[in-house]
């Protein structure tokens, strides 16, 4: 019912069907729920509702309900705003396996929001992330073997991070690949690869 497979479009009963999964502790209907909430998909739009149905889901230890708990913390919807709640749910779903979180983890450590700041620790966040497949992870990762900044610096191991990035589309990524090529950093000098990653 929410994405129209077979039947029509009809948020009303996607909700009715989530929320009795959601009653028996099923955690991604949970999920599904607070989401219908948080975005007013079935019913009026309502943070608090959202954040009652995620926090289940994230209890139950379903990644996408803590990844939820995590944003809604970070960013004082439904809940009070509390970096080091937030950061706690963004960890357990990042040690759960998902992406989302371990981007969001490692910019916690990154910045020092809710935990003390650990440049080694965002490091290890971003580079799980990264392997995950995740493109902000790739180029944050990348960035910190630019950099330096808890890791040891290193342009090949960046280079290897912004191209990874840069085939899933991050612009960023596209365009420090294409610097690196331009120049030879990381990557043996190629003005055709250079160009290439320019132009996307």
């Amino acid at each position: 019912y929410e994405k129209g497979t077979i039947v029509p479009v009809d948020y009303s009963e996607a909700m009715r069907w989530y929320r009795k999964g959601a009653e028996q502790g099923e955690s991604v209907c949970q999920h599904r729920v607070g989401q219908m909430y948080k975005d007013g998909k079935g019913v009026a739009q309502d943070y608090s509702e959202a954040a009652k149905w995620f926090l289940m889901s994230a209890e139950n230890g379903n990644r996408i309900g803590q990844y939820f708990m995590g944003r809604l913390y970070h960013e004082g919807k439904g809940v009070a705003q509390n970096y080091t709640e937030a950061a706690k749910w963004y960890r357990m779903g990042a040690e759960n396996g998902d992406a989302d979180c371990q981007f969001w983890i490692g910019r916690m450590y990154y910045k020092g929001e809710g935990v003390q700041q650990d440049y080694a620790e965002a490091a290890k966040w971003y580079q799980m992330g990264a392997v995950n497949g995740d493109k902000y992870c790739q180029f944050q990762i990348g960035q910190m073997y630019y950099d330096g900044q808890g890791v040891q610096q290193d342009y090949a191991e960046a280079a290897k991070w912004y191209r990874m990035g840069a085939e899933n589309g991050h612009k960023l990524c596209q365009f420090w690949i294409g610097r690196f090529f331009e120049i030879g950093k990381g990557v043996s000098q190629k003005y055709a690869e250079a160009a290439k990653w320019y132009q996307r």
